[in-house]
């Protein structure tokens, strides 16, 4: 029987020449059922048989190889277990919180001359500072060369200006706050807030406000001058509680009466200033922006600081306050 096995070979083929014992002992393995057995063939090794058991192919004493030292020849573990597959997911670890911003400094402390209910009417005696201010209502006349000259003097003011004229020259405004100057609320429409009912003077206040920051892209100063001049008790009240200071003047330049020069606004400017004065002039008469290279020039001559009327009540120029 061992004879007639061992000759099977090259009854198969003539050229089928394998060891006999090798062709036996791969004949018996044959015959037997798959799970009686479990192979590994190694480079160097004969073939072996080893039983079937619940361990691992590397056996329960050592732990298997890394794959950074196992041969070619070395079975690759297979995870069978879908419970226990681990899909990694992006995480976010960085930081997103947002740094807190850095908080204004509040006021220097400043004794303002107040008229009724808390409204300005001048800065501190003590300090040698004048608020430039500039009213825009209806027409922009000669505001472009006004913004020169206030460019060219290195001087930031404030301007008090419509909604409706921010409205119809959007540019305009875009450009006096782009420049580094104060912009505050003058009503919408301009009219006489005295005369107004209660609702009608929000409605003013808050079309102006949108007007004025869609031109601007920022929020505003929360400062309001009224139309005219007119004010009462009722209406600072309203304003107040609106989130605006009323900011009157301490004297006024004179540019919107007809007939007025160039050569009698910087006279009246120079002539009157005073340390914590608030002037007003108007952005659209050419004798306005005729007379202002000369108003600053005089000015700062005399040792006044040209500032903002933040500024004048104490804010840091860096961090105005701005209306919520």
């Amino acid at each position: 029987m061992f004879n007639s096995l061992v000759a099977l070979p090259k009854r198969l083929h003539p050229r089928f020449d394998i060891p006999p014992l090798l062709f036996v002992a791969w004949l018996v393995a044959a015959c037997l059922p798959p799970s009686a057995l479990s192979t590994a063939i190694t480079d160097t090794g004969p073939l072996s048989f080893a039983p079937d058991t619940p361990e691992d192919a590397w056996g329960s004493a050592l732990p298997p190889p890394d794959s950074a030292t196992r041969s070619r020849a070395d079975p690759i573990p297979i995870e069978t277990s879908p419970a226990s597959i681990s899909i990694p997911t992006a995480t976010d670890t960085t930081d997103v919180s947002a740094e807190p911003a850095e908080s204004c400094p509040p006021p220097q402390d400043r004794t303002l001359r107040l008229g009724r209910r808390n409204e300005v009417v001048r800065g501190d005696a003590s300090f040698p500072q004048i608020a430039l201010t500039f009213d825009a209502g209806a027409a922009a006349g000669s505001v472009s060369e006004l913004l020169d000259g206030l460019r060219d003097g290195a001087v930031r003011a404030t301007f008090f200006v419509t909604g409706a004229f921010a409205d119809r020259y959007p540019k305009i405004v875009a450009r006096i706050s782009a420049e580094g100057h104060e912009i505050a609320n003058h009503s919408y429409s301009h009219p006489d807030f005295t005369k107004l009912s209660d609702r009608q003077m929000r409605d003013e206040l808050r079309r102006a406000t949108v007007s004025l920051e869609a031109a601007t892209g920022q929020s505003i100063a929360p400062l309001w001058r009224p139309p005219f001049g007119a004010r009462d008790d009722r209406v600072l009240s309203l304003v107040e509680n609106e989130g605006f200071r009323s900011i009157y003047w301490t004297f006024d330049s004179g540019d919107w009466i007809e007939g007025t020069t160039t050569r009698q606004i910087i006279t009246t400017d120079l002539g009157k200033a005073v340390n914590g004065a608030v002037i007003v002039h108007h952005v659209s008469p050419p004798t306005t922006a005729a007379a202002i290279p000369a108003v600053i020039d005089g000015l700062t001559r005399r040792g006044f600081e040209l500032v903002t009327v933040s500024q004048l009540l104490g804010y840091d120029p860096s961090c105005p306050p701005k209306l919520v």
